[in-house]
């Protein structure tokens, strides 16, 4: 028996604002790195953020195998996504494999308007953009074509899996953006697991209770009520692990007028917002982890008021029997003499975000019983 199972995610978000939002006779590449195995793909597209009709004039898939297969939408070479909507293809025959790459290319020929987008990077997230329909080419390369770390329209890769093969969705913010779901595929398949796939849904910048209005941060997407639902109930999904809330900490500064001090939530407020993450995940049937908040001493806007509420919080998350368990990222990337510090090897250099070593740390951390 088989089902359909996410295998590549990308959460929807305003792409980030600038004077070029508009492109037409573009090629988008992706590369997108494989978990689970499939006899069968679809994809998903969205222009949930466009103020226009987006055409996707063509979209070619290639395999690992070297396989080029175009993909259709109810028998169409090119589909519409309406403004504020959604499309998948077709069901397409091709077999992917645990630990290779497909290659998703998506020619816009006709004028769109580049609203929905999200920045994804990691060791096996790759994007690029040609001119022209570059789709047939088997690779890109610099002399023509330009890389970026921003994906449009494409939210969702599912492929048809054995019935033992489920999802595991990883939800945040720029950290989630990063590379530890990655490191968590890595760790999976060099345990010999190819059952199970790690949805990446972080949106740089998101905060648990609040959003912005401002163009200056747009890209920083809806508050995470608002995202939940729509990106973590997935095909295959059993389980969600939740690292999210400490935007919601450090972004009030009091300076910077999209940033008022009145937008910084109480530790119990911050908690009412993940226990309403934990009350939706519980209505659709999936388990529930949260991680702690990573320290964040040394970052521009700290402050102990500040880590009194992230402390407060983690303080929750490690008690609280309201989830099925935590993950404690916290404790796997601090450094023991400074435990409001990220460890130096672990630290990306803005004392935030983590490095390759302490996505690596992070990964390493999920209890194995949660992977199941």
């Amino acid at each position: 028996m088989s089902h359909w199972v996410a295998a590549w995610g990308a959460p929807p978000s305003y792409a980030d604002r600038n004077p070029a939002q508009y492109a037409r006779d573009i090629t988008l590449r992706y590369t997108l790195r494989m978990g689970i195995a499939g006899s069968a793909m679809k994809l998903g597209f969205s222009n949930l953020f466009g103020d226009m009709e987006a055409e996707l004039t063509r979209v070619v898939v290639r395999t690992a195998d070297g396989e080029k297969h175009e993909v259709t939408f109810g028998g169409e070479q090119s589909a519409v996504i309406p403004v504020g909507g959604t499309v998948k293809s077709d069901e397409l025959s091709a077999y992917v494999q645990p630990g290779t790459d497909v290659e998703v290319s998506i020619y816009l020929g006709k004028m769109c308007s580049m609203r929905t987008g999200v920045f994804c990077e990691g060791e096996y997230t790759r994007g690029w953009f040609a001119e022209g329909d570059r789709c047939d080419e088997e690779a890109f390369t610099l002399l023509w074509a330009r890389e970026m770390p921003v994906y449009f329209f494409l939210t969702d890769m599912e492929v048809l899996a054995g019935d033992e093969t489920h999802a595991f969705v990883a939800f945040g913010d720029s950290i989630t953006a990063q590379s530890w779901p990655e490191q968590l595929m890595d760790r999976l398949l060099a345990e010999g697991r190819t059952d199970l796939s790690v949805i990446r849904r972080g949106i740089c910048g998101s905060r648990v209770l609040r959003e912005y209005e401002s163009i200056a941060y747009l890209a920083y997407g809806p508050m995470g009520m608002k995202r939940f639902e729509r990106e973590v109930f997935v095909p295959g999904a059993e389980s969600v692990l939740i690292l999210h809330g400490v935007n919601d900490i450090i972004h009030p500064d009091g300076v910077n007028p999209c940033r008022p001090m009145e937008h910084l939530p109480t530790a119990e407020e911050l908690i009412d917002g993940l226990r309403a993450y934990i009350k939706l995940a519980r209505e659709h049937g999936l388990k529930v982890y949260l991680a702690t908040i990573l320290p964040m001493n040394g970052w521009r806007t700290d402050a102990p008021f500040r880590q009194e509420i992230r402390e407060a919080v983690n303080a929750w998350i490690r008690t609280t029997d309201e989830a099925d368990g935590y993950v404690d990222f916290a404790a796997a990337t601090c450094d023991p003499e400074t435990p409001i510090r990220l460890l130096p090897e672990c630290d990306s250099g803005d004392h935030l975000h983590p490095s390759r070593e302490g996505a690596r740390r992070m990964a390493m951390s999920i209890p194995a019983d949660f992977l199941r």
